[in-house]
């Protein structure tokens, strides 16, 4: 309950030349994790009930919702359909609360830069230690491990870092949005707008690829499934090294501009 979140809703309005609005982009930091395993449906948690509400209000527009750095933050109430579709309708309200107020015109198309940094884990287990992991193969802990065993036996590589991509796209001087994969934990998004406090910056998380939670030096040590539990599903060695943190944050800095415009380097960018 005391650990960090990040409350901002950044909206964006599409619309004809007309002003008819055509479509509403909306984001924000929150797992879509309202529904647990005892309901057996295909849903889109508050996400989808976010849409479906927010078309409700706008007939032929259509609503996109992205999900900000909520790899650690649950929704405040879980477990049934109503609830879902509470917590959807709340965005909805804050959608149709930003329409009502002055908003900031986009004059420019976005410039991009793409970046893909690598992030090591903590380190590879041996064969010795893979073995003692594999003991329990019903476990996703041991599967994983007895997995990793036979690709040692077969002479196949194994990875020390994960291939990691970030992305920003700068409209002019309105705007900035940065794009992080994996399921990035909230500490990210604190420390990014702590350090980066321009107040036109919108961030986005699980996007271009998801391999892993992307886990904070913080969190790191604490331990757990965001830590180290999800590697095992997701396909990987071990925990990553609470290094990543700085990396990843460096990384930022290249890409997104502090404030005003981005020198852009034909290097690494698309223009």
């Amino acid at each position: 309950p005391d650990g960090p979140v990040d409350h901002h809703l950044p909206m964006m309005k599409i619309a004809g030349e007309d002003g008819t609005i055509k479509a509403i982009f909306v984001g924000y930091a929150c797992h879509g994790t309202t529904l647990l395993d005892d309901i057996n449906k295909t849903h889109g948690d508050w996400i989808g009930d976010a849409q479906v509400a927010i078309e409700a209000n706008h007939p032929g527009a259509i609503a996109l919702v992205a999900q900000g750095c909520a790899g650690d933050a649950d929704p405040d109430q879980r477990g049934t359909l109503a609830i879902s579709k509470q917590h959807g309708q709340t965005i909805a309200k804050e959608v149709e609360r930003l329409l009502g107020t002055p908003l900031v015109g986009l004059t420019a198309p976005p410039k991009v830069v793409v970046k893909k940094i690598q992030l090591p884990y903590d380190r590879v287990p041996d064969v010795k230690e893979f073995t003692e992991m594999s003991v329990d193969t019903t476990t996703a802990k041991g599967h994983n491990a007895e997995v990793f065993l036979e690709r040692m036996v077969r002479g196949i590589p194994i990875d020390t870092a994960l291939t990691y991509p970030m992305e920003c796209w700068t409209f002019g001087n309105e705007l900035t949005m940065l794009f992080l994969g994996g399921e990035v934990l909230a500490d990210y998004s604190v420390r990014i707008r702590k350090e980066i406090p321009s107040g036109k910056l919108w961030i986005n998380a699980y996007t271009n690829d998801v391999k892993a939670y992307i886990p904070s030096a913080r969190s790191i040590k604490e331990g757990g499934y965001e830590v180290e539990g999800n590697m095992y599903y997701y396909d990987h060695p071990f925990r990553f090294s609470t290094r990543i943190e700085e990396i990843i944050m460096k990384a930022v800095h290249d890409i997104v501009p502090a404030s005003g415009k981005y020198k852009f380097n034909k290097k690494n960018a698309i223009m």
